[in-house]
């Protein structure tokens, strides 16, 4: 099997689509709920900055109307904002379950043409081993850049906006907290596909090496005939 590198934006274009077709109801609400969640957070401090200006308000004039008001606002957006997680968690494991049934199962029938003869080589097991490991990977990908794009990026326009309302220098705050991480993030996928090469055979053994030793298909072998000491010391 032959496999092509691609960037960041490639990848999404190519596996966000494939993620779309098999899911698209639920995929279209997490993107919906997300945006909304992101958006709840920004409200969140919007208010939260309200209610300690009418507090020092209501300590002053002594009137605590617009106080209790802003204490019934924050404590409804506090209840929805965990709705909005909640249902956030709730539609991403819905997608990411039924696309990742799909990416398998199109992986088990690309595989099931490939002739039985060529699984002698080693290097197309390894090819096969870091496309199975890969779907889950490529699924917190997908979950991840939509995330950015439907929840950070709303949350961080919505606090721009706040922030250099009450003060234009302020905008540089999100710059300084949202640049470092995206540099990590991208330094974090280029170290993790330069390594996935080096570690898809060993780990592919350590797999066959644990159903040897834990499966019940070689409970005869291993538990009887006292072979898990050896497969012990491969490890």
């Amino acid at each position: 099997m032959k496999f092509h590198k691609r960037n960041l934006i490639k990848t999404a274009a190519m596996i966000t689509p494939l993620v779309w077709k098999v899911c698209p109801v639920y995929f279209a609400a997490f993107i919906a709920v997300s945006i909304v969640h992101g958006l709840s957070h920004g409200v969140n401090t919007f208010v939260t900055a309200g209610l300690y200006n009418a507090l020092l308000e209501s300590l002053q004039s002594g009137e605590y109307r617009s106080l209790v008001i802003c204490i019934f606002l924050l404590g409804g957006i506090t209840v929805l904002v965990q709705i909005l997680n909640g249902l956030n968690n709730y539609m991403t494991y819905v997608w990411q379950s039924r696309a990742k049934g799909a990416l398998t199962a199109d992986l088990m029938e690309k595989t099931g043409h490939i002739d039985p003869a060529l699984y002698e080589d080693s290097r197309l097991l390894d090819s096969v081993e870091k496309a199975e490991s890969g779907i889950e990977s490529v699924l917190g990908f997908v979950f991840t850049e939509s995330s950015v794009l439907t929840m950070y990026l709303p949350y961080f326009l919505f606090m721009s906006i706040y922030l250099y309302c009450l003060r234009p220098i302020l905008v540089l705050v999100i710059l300084l907290i949202f640049l470092p991480v995206l540099a990590g993030q991208i330094i974090k996928s280029k170290v993790y596909g330069s390594k996935e090469d080096a570690i898809a055979s060993d780990r592919r053994k350590m797999k066959y090496y644990d159903s040897c030793i834990c499966g019940k298909d070689y409970i005869k072998e291993s538990r009887q005939l006292g072979a898990v000491p050896f497969f012990c010391g491969e490890i």
